[in-house]
């Protein structure tokens, strides 16, 4: 009897797996018509010393984690996502010329990005400000994470760029476009 539990009803199994497996193989050995529900969790809870729980410690690695990713960042992510998502649909449907998409996002800043598709594999290249470069490497990992589950038959390669605030940058800005030009 001590493993049919074809009488009980589900609330009553589950009540019986909070207690000990042993007590109750016990009690239901010694006595087969005790009711499941007289078992309860206080019989088995120790008294309370009076003192307050412990709080949860962070650790090194948690606080670098905090510091190290914005929660800022993932809703930008998030909306830089969505807005590639539509993208690399059509360019999976027209391989003659890629796309460019230009698009302003709050934390990231101006986003020039080039969406590629070939041999199986989805070549996406972001050229952003520097502080939206930043916020980009910081969530890389995650943002092709979320772009290979988008798209699971595809090689998901990402490559960032970033444009220096300077005439300089500007020559690098537009050397990466017409390469950009040329390759398609």
């Amino acid at each position: 009897m001590a493993g049919d539990t074809s009488g009980l009803d589900r609330a009553q199994v589950t009540d019986a797996s909070l207690v000990d497996a042993r007590e109750l193989a016990e009690q239901l050995a010694a006595d087969t018509d005790t009711d499941i529900n007289e078992i309860t969790l206080s019989d088995e809870m120790p008294e309370a010393s009076g003192q307050p729980l412990p709080l949860p410690v962070k650790t090194p690695g948690d606080l670098q984690l905090s510091r190290l990713v914005p929660a800022e960042s993932n809703r930008e992510l998030g909306q830089l996502l969505e807005r590639l998502a539509v993208d690399i649909y059509q360019e999976l449907g027209r391989p003659e010329r890629p796309p460019l998409l230009r698009l302003t996002l709050p934390q990231l800043g101006d986003l020039a990005i080039r969406i590629a598709h070939q041999g199986g594999e989805l070549q996406i290249e972001i050229l952003a400000t520097a502080q939206g470069e930043l916020l980009l490497n910081q969530g890389r990992s995650d943002l092709v994470d979320r772009l290979q589950r988008l798209y699971p038959g595809e090689r998901v390669a990402l490559d960032l760029f970033g444009q220096p605030d300077s005439e300089q940058g500007s020559r690098h800005k537009r050397s990466i476009y017409e390469e950009w030009d040329a390759d398609a």
